[in-house]
């Protein structure tokens, strides 16, 4: 029998691991009392962009960072404690896919050692999985230089610890920078992917085999396991009129992808955009022509920010088991709604209010509301032997809406035998 290749997941510390750079963060430290503060922290962050970008090799850049810094073991751990609090979103509610793979996840990074392992012990990663610069210190404690005899701290660094470690199996390379795409361009990984959720950077991105604009997108392209099913970055909202910038901080936060719609919204060269959309704000329903709703084959909730009494729903909404809030928090119920099934108070769904699903799966299952869907849904998941933690099944005269908790180890052919119930308007798996 053919053994299947191991796979190795290589992750860059410094904008993947973390949202920012460590090193500038200890410059802030640092260099807080210095007149020249500012001048000091420009240079710095442009010799790191320098590197990262390729202008420069890394060695170089790093030696003249050091250069312009100095500091103390106290003020190292004051930024490793830190940076715990500075864990990308992404990587942060996926936690249990690296403890899962401890075993076979490496930080290889240009940043230091003594800032990095505070930071990821807690996802389980062992101290000997990280490769990364480290300070040299006097008898005082304080920072005198970095190990040069340290593969990290020279030129191609990340490439030579690479080939040291020998592993057999395919490697993928995350990162932000242009040393993480020299993995792949050597021919030493598999794939280098792109990391844009905390920095985007052109050059690199064009040399990328893939594009994570978070840690779910890579886990979701590569069907690993993960905390989402569907990843947040790629739920589209489009809104007409403007949001507040209170609304646009709370989608942002869930990292959707937000486009305001300066025409209106039933104008011909919005109907392609229309098809992308997961999240649509409108002022009235007025705004929605019905090609639009025709169009929008994607769109799951609609969120109306003033209404007439003498307005009503679009049919169309209950047929397509779009849900439609309007009230003062009706960007709650919006996020809610998407993160958990919650259907409390939305106009043309059964309402649901759910608690949050903990260590489960979550099934969502809309239909029309027939008789026998319920028993029919629970023979599929007896036929596929899964468990049911939890279920709920609110009604109206028209829609069925049932929401099932389940064991997380579950055959995945049952997805598609959900779907093919009769009657089945929308189906939804949450995590």
């Amino acid at each position: 029998m053919k053994k299947t290749k191991q796979t190795y997941f290589l992750i860059d510390f410094d904008s993947t691991f973390i949202t920012g750079e460590g090193l500038e963060i200890f410059a802030e430290i640092v260099l807080q009392d210095k007149k020249n503060k500012n001048e000091l922290l420009e240079k710095i962050t442009s010799l790191t962009n320098q590197a990262m970008e390729g202008k420069i090799s890394f060695g170089e850049s790093l030696q003249k960072r050091i250069a312009l810094l100095s500091g103390s073991k106290t003020q190292v751990r004051e930024v490793g404690n830190l940076l715990k609090q500075k864990i990308s979103l992404s990587i942060l509610h996926n936690k249990n896919f690296f403890l899962q793979h401890k075993d076979h996840i490496y930080i290889i990074s240009g940043g230091f050692k003594e800032f990095i392992y505070p930071v990821i012990k807690q996802f389980g990663i062992r101290s000997d999985h990280i490769f990364a610069n480290t300070f040299v210190y006097d008898q005082k404690d304080d920072i005198t230089g970095i190990d040069t005899k340290n593969l990290m701290s020279q030129d191609k660094g990340k490439v030579n610890v690479v080939k040291s470690l020998k592993l057999k199996g395919d490697l993928y390379m995350i990162g932000d920078g242009y040393t993480d795409y020299e993995l792949k361009k050597l021919g030493l990984a598999k794939k280098f992917i792109a990391f844009t959720e905390n920095i985007s950077r052109e050059p690199i991105v064009k040399k990328a085999d893939e594009i994570a604009s978070t840690f779910d997108e890579f886990l979701y392209v590569n069907n690993l396991p993960r905390s989402l099913s569907y990843p947040k970055s790629r739920i589209r909202v489009f809104a007409l009129p403007q949001l507040s910038e209170e609304t646009k901080k709370m989608l942002r936060k869930e990292q959707y992808q937000i486009k305001e719609l300066k025409e209106t919204i039933s104008d011909a060269s919005h109907i392609q955009e229309m098809k992308q959309a997961s999240i649509l704000y409108v002022e009235s329903l007025d705004q929605l022509s019905e090609e639009v709703l025709t169009n929008a084959q994607r769109l799951l909730v609609v969120g109306i920010t003033k209404m007439s009494p003498s307005e009503s729903l679009p049919l169309f909404f209950r047929e397509k088991g779009i849900a439609a809030f309007q009230d003062s928090s009706v960007t709650k119920r919006i996020i809610n709604f998407i993160n958990t099934g919650d259907t409390y108070k939305n106009l043309t769904l059964p309402s649901i209010n759910l608690p949050k699903h903990q260590k489960t799966h979550r099934l969502l299952h809309i239909h029309k509301n027939e008789p026998g869907i319920l028993a029919q849904i629970n023979s599929v998941m007896a036929k596929h032997k899964i468990n049911i933690i939890s279920q709920y099944l609110r009604t109206t005269s028209a829609i069925g809406y049932v929401i099932t908790d389940v064991d997380k180890e579950y055959d995945n052919t049952v997805l598609e035998k959900l779907k093919q119930i009769p009657h089945t308007i929308r189906f939804r798996v949450l995590y």
